[in-house]
């Protein structure tokens, strides 16, 4: 586990590791264009991995983002030097699961949209190399200044996010969504679903709009085989029907003769395919 904070003091965010016990606070990274005022500090953990992305903004408006690799802290990057002050967090991170990426959308001074921007593959990241900044949307006034931003990735559709913004329109806040799709190739991201209105926030000084995903597990409706019965016969096909997987993982068939619960170790069934992509 790691715990980053800013600290009157530093002129870079700090960080204690716990493993058992909780290391001495040290210097993660920052760019020298940030300053000891530090505003607000997001982590973000990539699915399965040690890998965490850092960003964090201080009152200068810069925004710098690092990735830990699980023992160290990778090369930083300024993503923008006038992102919208104001004291909200107009910026958020998302793992980006077709690239084994992270991304980042925020908010520039007085632009009426937000930008997108994403560290292409692991190696990438961890080095501080990022695509060119994107913008989506600019055909609907999100707002001169903007208030919070989210992103979630889609836990379902690798390369797929939702945002969700809020500008401070007048005295509150009109909230929007949007949609954007990346691929696993360079400068591949685009809007995937224009932004839409949801409603106006009852305070902008809030972040009074959320979203995230709920996981879907793959839907087999039935198991069918060539000779009528899983048991007994020389050759027979299993087929899974109504796979309903739009990850595209594979789907394993084991067996054994033992009586034991069937595992990919069991050797008793041989000669046939073993996995089946839905």
């Amino acid at each position: 586990m790691i715990v980053v904070y800013g600290e009157s003091s530093t002129s870079a965010p700090v960080y204690r590791v716990f493993n058992g016990t909780w290391s001495s606070e040290a210097a993660a990274p920052a760019s020298s264009g940030q300053s000891a005022n530090f505003l607000w500090v997001r982590l973000r953990n990539y699915p399965g991995t040690d890998r965490i992305m850092l960003c964090a903004s201080d009152n200068s408006d810069d925004l710098n983002c690092a990735e830990w690799t699980g023992s160290l802290w990778g090369s930083v990057h300024e993503i923008d030097n006038s992102i919208e002050g104001g004291g909200q967090r107009v910026f958020d991170i998302s793992p980006e699961l077709s690239s084994g990426s992270f991304a980042v959308i925020y908010d520039d001074s007085n632009n009426d949209y937000f930008s997108f921007v994403r560290c292409f593959g692991q190696s990438n990241c961890q080095n501080g190399i990022w695509e060119s900044v994107q913008t989506f949307w600019s055909g609907v006034d999100i707002g001169t200044d903007a208030s919070w931003g989210s992103l979630e990735f889609d836990h379902v559709e690798n390369g797929k996010f939702t945002a969700v913004m809020i500008d401070q329109t007048n005295s509150a806040g009109a909230q929007w969504r949007g949609r954007i799709g990346c691929s696993n190739s360079s400068n591949s991201c685009a809007s995937d679903e224009s932004a839409a209105s949801l409603a106006t926030a009852s305070d902008r000084e809030y972040e009074s709009a959320a979203f995230s995903y709920t996981s879907i597990k793959p839907n087999i409706t039935n198991i069918s085989v060539s000779s009528g019965s899983i048991k007994g016969g020389t050759t027979i096909t299993i087929t899974a029907n109504g796979v309903n997987d739009l990850n595209n993982n594979t789907l394993n068939f084991y067996c054994t003769t033992s009586g034991a619960q069937p595992v990919s170790s069991n050797t008793e069934c041989t000669g046939g395919n073993a996995t089946q992509s839905p």
